[in-house]
C-alpha cells in the first residue's frame, strides 16, 4: 500500500493514510485523522472495522466499511451523506442495527449488505440505507416501516420480511412497495387487527404469519398459500377471485402454541371461500410438548373439500361445510381431535388421530360415512340410518347411534371395554355389522332387535337400561342374557340361551331351544319361559335348601334337567303332557312334585340321599335308579294317585334300596295274583273279576302278573277305596317295570 505523511504507521501519534488497498487501522491516539482512499477512481477500498472504534467516511470517496456483528459493538461508522459509503457485515447473526450499543452508531451509511447465512436484522433508527441486500441463507428483516422507502432485497434463501398490519395494509395500495422490497418468501404482521391488505400488490406474498386478527383480511393470497398463527385470534379472511373458479385450491395453516394451554386461534373463524382443500398444523413448540391440550380453530364456509391435519398437539375444528368429503387427523402425533360435522352431502372419509383420543360427531351426515380410529380412544356418533363404515381403534371406545333401523358396519377395536349406545327406543341393529363392543346402552323400557352372534358380544360387560327391556332375536345361536335387559324373543331355530340374575322372561321359537338357568335364577329371578314350538331344554342348576317351583313359570318346555341339590330341597315340575324331568340326585333330601297331564321322570345319580315323589293327574312314566341304596318314597293318595284310570308306569321299584308307595293305608297282606294271558282292552275287567273273591279289608295288597298278551307285566294293587270288596277307581293301581325288587308290606305304608 502507499503511505504518505505517515509517522508511523502503528503507534500512538496521529497518522494520515492513503492507500488504494484495505488496510488495518488502530492505536492509541486520540483520534485518528487523515484520508482513507482519497484516489476515487479506486472505489474507496475497504476499511475492516473493530470492536469500539469510530470510522469516519471521506467526501467524495465511496468507503466500504466491513464488519461482522461483533465488531459492531460501541463502534462508530459514519459515513458521507453526500457519498454511496456501504457497510459490509462479514458475518451472519441476530442483530439491532444502530442502537447505540451491540448493533453500533451508525449514520450516512447508503447501502448494507448481509453476510451469508442466517440473519434476523432488526432496524429502527435510520442509518441511512437506501438500499439493503441479502445474503445467500435465510434472512429475517424486522425495519421500522417509517424508514421506508428504501431498496430492500432479500437475496436467496428464504427470506422474512417484518411489518406492522397497518402499514402493510397502506403499502398495498399500489405497486411502489413491491417495485422496492423484492426477494422475500415470508410476511410476518404484527399489530394485527382488521386490516385488508392485497398481498399481490404488496409483492406476492403467499408465506404470511400473525396473530390477534379480529377481521383481517388478507386479499389475492395464491393458491396453495401458507399462513401461520402464533397466538389467539377471531376472524380473519383469505380470497383470490381465482378461488371461485378452481377446483383444488390450497391453504396452509400453521398453529404454533408454546404456552401449554389450549389457544382459540381462530374463534369465530377462518372464512376462504373457494378454497377446496385445507391442510392444517397444529405445533406444540414447548422443550416437551405435552399432547395434553386442545387447540381451537373454526373453518367457516361451505367450500373446503378436505381438512389435513398434522403436528404434535391436539385440536377441536369446527368446521361446518356440507362439501366436506375428507377429514384426515392421522397426521397428529400426539395430542386429540374433536370434530362435529353439518349435513354433509357426499360421502365423507374421516380419520382420526393414531394415538390420542378423537370425538368424532357425523351425525348429522345425509349420506353415509366412513371413520377410522387409531390406538387411542375413539369417541363416535352417527346416523345409524346411512350405510356408514365405522371402525375404531384399540383403546377405549364408544359408539352412538341414532335412528331405529340401524345399517352399515360399526367394529370396534381390540379393547375389552368398548360401549355403543342405541339412541332409539326401538332399535334394529340386525341388518347391520356390530362387533367388537362389550357394553351397551339402551333408552328406557326399549326393544332391541338383533342377531344372536350381536348379542353374545355384550355377554361380559355393563349393560345401563332403566326399565323393562326387550330383545328380539332374529337369528338363533348361543348367547348369554343380559343384566339389565328383562324381555327375550328367539329366533326360529336352535339357541341355547344362557340366562342372569336378572328377573327373565324368555320366549322360544320354532326350532329346538336350550335354557341355561342356575337353581337361584330360577328361583328368585325367573319371571317365564315359553319353549314354543319345537324340542326345548331346561338345564337348572343344583341347589342346596331353595324350593323351586316352575309349575307356573315354564311352558312348553319338553324336557328339564336339573342338577339336584346338597340339601333338603323341593322341585315342583312344569304342566303339561308329555314332558320329561330328569333330576339328577345329589347329597340332599329331595321332594319331586310332577306336573299334570302324564310325564316322564327320571331320577338319576348313586346318591344315598332319599328322595319323596309325587306323581301328577293323568298317567307319569317314572324311572328310578339302579344302584346307591337310597330309599324312595311314592306319594299315592289324592286325585294324583295312580288307579286304573290313570296307571302310573314306575321303573326299578327297589332295585336298590327300599323303596315306598305311600297311599294312606297300611298293608295287610301280600297276596300273589297271575293271569295267563290278557289283552289291553280287557285286563281291567279281568283283574276286577279275579280279584273280587278274595277282596274282605282296607290294606290288602296283590302282586299281579300276567304272562302274555297286550297287557303282559306285572302290577301292583292295594286296597285303598272305601269299597272293600271290589277293585274300583278310588284303588291303588300302578304297572311295575324294569328291575323291580321283592315287594313286601314294608313297602306300602300309611
Amino acid at each position: 500500500y502507499d503511505v504518505t505523511s505517515a509517522s508511523n504507521a502503528t503507534g500512538g501519534g496521529t497518522n494520515n493514510i492513503t492507500t488504494s488497498n484495505a488496510v488495518n487501522v488502530s492505536g492509541t491516539g486520540a483520534a485518528i485523522a487523515g484520508t482513507v482512499g482519497t484516489t476515487p477512481s479506486n472505489g474507496g477500498g475497504a476499511v475492516a472495522v473493530t470492536a469500539g472504534g469510530t470510522f469516519n467516511g471521506t467526501v467524495g470517496n465511496n468507503e466500504q466499511f466491513m464488519s461482522s456483528i461483533p465488531n459492531l459493538n460501541n463502534t462508530t461508522i459514519a459515513g458521507n451523506a453526500a457519498d454511496t459509503d456501504t457497510l459490509t457485515l462479514t458475518t451472519a447473526g441476530t442483530v439491532t442495527l444502530n442502537n447505540g450499543a451491540t448493533g453500533g452508531n451508525i449514520s450516512n451509511i447508503k447501502v448494507l449488505k448481509l453476510a451469508n447465512g442466517t440473519n434476523t436484522i432488526t432496524y429502527n433508527n435510520s442509518a441511512g440505507f437506501a438500499t439493503i441486500t441479502g445474503g445467500t441463507g435465510d434472512d429475517t428483516f424486522i425495519p421500522n416501516s417509517a424508514l421506508f422507502p428504501m431498496v430492500v432485497n432479500g437475496g436467496n434463501g428464504t427470506d422474512t420480511l417484518v411489518l406492522p398490519a397497518t402499514y402493510a395494509a397502506t403499502a398495498s395500495g399500489s405497486g411502489t412497495f413491491a417495485s422496492n422490497v423484492t426477494s422475500f418468501e415470508k410476511l410476518r404482521l404484527t399489530g394485527v387487527t382488521n386490516q385488508t391488505i392485497d398481498m399481490q400488490t404488496l409483492g406476492s406474498y403467499n408465506d404470511v404469519t400473525f396473530s390477534g386478527a379480529n377481521g383481517l383480511t388478507l386479499m389475492q393470497m395464491a393458491s396453495n398459500s401458507n399462513i401461520t398463527l402464533t397466538g389467539a385470534g377471531t376472524a380473519f379472511t383469505i380470497s383470490n377471485a381465482a378461488f371461485v373458479g378452481g377446483v383444488n385450491d390450497i391453504l396452509n395453516v400453521s398453529l404454533i402454541d408454546g404456552s401449554g394451554a389450549g389457544v382459540s386461534f381462530a374463534s369465530t373463524g377462518i372464512t376462504a371461500s373457494g378454497i377446496e382443500t385445507a391442510n392444517i398444523s397444529i405445533n406444540d413448540t414447548q422443550g416437551t410438548p405435552t399432547g395434553a391440550f386442545n387447540n381451537n380453530l373454526t373453518w367457516l364456509g361451505n367450500s373446503v373439500k378436505t381438512i389435513n391435519l398434522s403436528g404434535n398437539a391436539g385440536l377441536s375444528l369446527t368446521a361446518n361445510s356440507t362439501a366436506l368429503t375428507t377429514v384426515n387427523a392421522s397426521g397428529i402425533t400426539l395430542g386429540n381431535f374433536t370434530w362435529t360435522s353439518n349435513a354433509l352431502t357426499g360421502a365423507a372419509t374421516i380419520t382420526g388421530t393414531n394415538n390420542g383420543t378423537n370425538t368424532v360427531n357425523i351425525n348429522a351426515a345425509t349420506v353415509a360415512a366412513s371413520y377410522a380410529g387409531g390406538s387411542g380412544n375413539d369417541n363416535v356418533a352417527a346416523n345409524g340410518t346411512l350405510s356408514n363404515t365405522v371402525v375404531l381403534g384399540s383403546g377405549i371406545n364408544s359408539l352412538t347411534l341414532s335412528g331405529s333401523a340401524i345399517l352399515g358396519s360399526y367394529t370396534s377395536g381390540a379393547g375389552t371395554n368398548d360401549t355403543i349406545t342405541l339412541a332409539s327406543a326401538t332399535p334394529d341393529i340386525s341388518a347391520a355389522t356390530v362387533t367388537g363392543f362389550e357394553n351397551l346402552n339402551l333408552p328406557s323400557n326399549s326393544t332391541l332387535t338383533a342377531t344372536a352372534a350381536q348379542v353374545a358380544q355384550f355377554a361380559t360387560g355393563t349393560i345401563t337400561a332403566a326399565g323393562t327391556e326387550t330383545i328380539n332375536l332374529t337369528t338363533a345361536g348361543t348367547f348369554s342374557a343380559l343384566s339389565g335387559v328383562e324381555v327375550y324373543n328367539l329366533a326360529n331355530g336352535t339357541n341355547n340361551f344362557t340366562s342372569a340374575d336378572v328377573a327373565i322372561s324368555v320366549i322360544g321359537g320354532t326350532g329346538s331351544d336350550t335354557f341355561n338357568f342356575t337353581a337361584n335364577q330360577i328361583a328368585n329371578f325367573l319371571t317365564t319361559i315359553d319353549g314354543g314350538s319345537g324340542f326345548d331344554i331346561l338345564n337348572i342348576g343344583s341347589t342346596t335348601t331353595q324350593s323351586i317351583d316352575i309349575s307356573t313359570k315354564v311352558n312348553s318346555v319338553e324336557t328339564v334337567n336339573v342338577a339336584g341339590s346338597t340339601g333338603t330341597a323341593s322341585f315342583t315340575m312344569q304342566n303339561g303332557a308329555g314332558y320329561l324331568l330328569s333330576y339328577a340326585k345329589s347329597t340332599g333330601d329331595n321332594t319331586i312334585t310332577l306336573g299334570s297331564g302324564g310325564q316322564s321322570f327320571n331320577l338319576t345319580g348313586s346318591s344315598s340321599a332319599p328322595t319323596t315323589i309325587t306323581g301328577g293327574a293323568a298317567v307319569d312314566f317314572i324311572t328310578l335308579p339302579f344302584s346307591g341304596g337310597a330309599s324312595e318314597t311314592f306319594i299315592q293318595t289324592g286325585a294324583n294317585m295312580s288307579n286304573r284310570t290313570q296307571i302310573d308306569k314306575i321303573a326299578n321299584f327297589s332295585a336298590t334300596g327300599v323303596d315306598f308307595f305311600k297311599t294312606g293305608v297300611n298293608a295287610s297282606i301280600v297276596g300273589s295274583y297271575i293271569i295267563g294271558n290278557e289283552n289291553l282292552g280287557t285286563y281291567l275287567t279281568t283283574i276286577a273279576n279275579g280279584l273280587s273273591g278274595v277282596l274282605t279289608n282296607t290294606g290288602q295288597v296283590y302282586l299281579i302278573t300276567i304272562q302274555t298278551g297286550t297287557a303282559a307285566g306285572t302290577y301292583l294293587f292295594q286296597n285303598t277305596g272305601s269299597i272293600n270288596n271290589q277293585f274300583d277307581d278310588a284303588d291303588f293301581f300302578v304297572q311295575l317295570i324294569g328291575a323291580f325288587g321283592s315287594i313286601s308290606t314294608v313297602n306300602m305304608i300309611a
